[in-house]
């Protein structure tokens, strides 16, 4: 024991207890994770009784667009108009759906139901994929655990902020993740046309991950791009055949950008895209409780030019990173963190898709005994990313000495309101451990919730001098 390092001690205390304080340890860990999971459950559960929040979740966006397919009406209505027209509920989204037309396509089951049943039904598949998602991403690392581990895992998660907002909001996440994985699986095993058309069924929900493609390109994966191209072209074809040809190019030309342009300089948007408009335009928050901050220097042009360049240059580093890893895992993994960094909105929930690359940095971590730095690295951005958005911005205000008294928007400095940012440092964070950690040859056993997977004391030792 003397030989591992602090990590792996630690680990083997909580993985493998001998002595009774180690094993009560580990139960109320346990049991704290799970009074935790039980609490985001129960927020969750809130959410479809309270009318107000029912009416406001975003699942009202895939609700009435196929019904405005179905109707004919303009897509690119406010999603307020459409609400009260097909849903007959006030929402407070009072712009256009940023969501692609494919999705009304995708959606037109459940519009067959009336709204409220509708938002319970998409409740019920949100827990349903994530038990899935759990489950896939065990055996992206090699484990293959029991239902009652699952469950438990899937409840713990639930008490994390991105999880539980995507259950709450109705959002669509989770569903992207288990495609995601999907298509990782997939890749892994040789299938790339299945990957390919995984990947390219995720981008018609939304094409938050479209820089995972950058991984097919780079490692001439040319089937797997081929059929995300297929699947892509396909989806967008038939939308333009329901929606009509101008209403799928508008939405691109002007729907996205119009609803880019509110959110740029929002303190809850952390995407790399905003930094810019931070700069160089101000931050302004649209919500109820929110900060604003005055620019370095005002220059709408030149916060356009920023946001641009740091996009551009955030992709060209990881497409090196790519070349240099060679490695498909770890390069799948690296680009969803990029796709989560440099989409033009990055919500709190968009998170859910990390679960994928912080499962291949344990693994990796595992592999090889949990080396200091490379662990030390993980631990720091993985309590960033366990930080929820509401603390940023508390954060934010008390470095600009203002207690929060009610709901508002609250001025602070520049450099305060770039705290908020936070996020995308924790992002940064766990894509540089993901570099340092490149996957080696075969998965690590180890399970969080469960030690029978667990390699032996004097194999971790081993692996820990390799």
């Amino acid at each position: 024991m003397e030989d591992r390092n602090i990590y792996e001690r630690t680990l083997l205390r909580l993985m493998r207890p001998r002595s009774a304080i180690d094993k009560t340890l580990r139960r109320v860990l346990i049991g704290l994770l799970l009074v935790n999971g039980v609490a985001g459950l129960l927020l969750a559960l809130a959410s479809l009784i309270v009318p107000k929040l029912v009416n406001d979740k975003d699942i009202v966006q895939e609700y009435v667009l196929p019904k405005a397919l179905l109707n004919g009406a303009d897509p690119a209505l406010p999603v307020s108009e459409l609400a009260s027209r097909y849903a007959g509920i006030e929402t407070l989204l009072h712009h256009p759906t940023p969501h692609p037309p494919t999705v009304g396509i995708i959606f037109l089951p459940l519009s067959a139901l009336d709204y409220r049943t509708a938002v319970y039904s998409w409740f019920a598949i949100s827990l349903i994929s994530l038990l899935v998602a759990v489950w896939m991403v065990n055996r992206s690392v090699g484990f293959r655990p029991s239902f009652t581990t699952i469950a438990i895992i899937a409840l713990i998660s639930i008490g994390w902020s991105p999880v539980m907002l995507d259950l709450n909001w109705g959002q669509l996440m989770i569903q992207i993740l288990v495609l995601l994985v999907g298509a990782y699986l997939a890749l892994s095993s040789s299938r790339q046309v299945l990957a390919g058309a995984l990947l390219g069924a995720s981008l018609l929900l939304k094409p938050t991950a479209w820089p995972v493609f950058l991984v097919f390109i780079i490692y001439k994966k040319w089937r797997a791009m081929l059929a995300t191209v297929v699947v892509v072209l396909v989806g967008y074809a038939l939308a333009c055949a329901l929606w009509g040809f101008d209403s799928v190019i508008a939405y691109f030309t002007r729907v996205l950008p119009e609803v880019e342009s509110l959110y740029q300089s929002e303190p809850a948007n952390a995407s790399l895209s905003t930094l810019g408009w931070r700069l160089f335009s101000g931050t302004d928050s649209q919500f109820s409780l929110g900060i604003f901050a005055p620019p370095l220097w005002h220059s709408e042009p030149l916060a356009d030019l920023v946001s641009k360049l740091v996009v551009v240059a955030t992709l060209a580093l990881s497409a090196a990173a790519l070349l240099r890893l060679r490695d498909v895992s770890s390069s799948f993994g690296l680009m969803i963190v990029v796709a989560v960094l440099i989409s033009p909105v990055s919500w709190d929930h968009y998170h859910v898709l990390t679960i994928l690359p912080v499962a291949q940095v344990i693994s990796s971590l595992a592999s090889n005994g949990f080396p200091r730095g490379r662990t030390a690295s993980a631990f720091a951005a993985g309590v960033l990313l366990l930080i929820p958005y509401g603390a940023w911005i508390l954060l934010a205000l008390a470095a600009g000495g203002i207690p929060p008294v009610s709901q508002g928007e609250y001025p602070v400095s520049l450099l305060a309101s770039l705290i908020t940012m936070g996020p995308a440092l924790a992002l940064i964070g766990l894509g540089a451990t993901l570099i340092l950690c490149r996957r080696e040859t075969g998965s690590a056993k180890v399970r969080l919730l469960s030690c029978d997977a667990l390699p032996e004391p004097t194999a971790l030792g081993q692996q820990a001098h390799r």
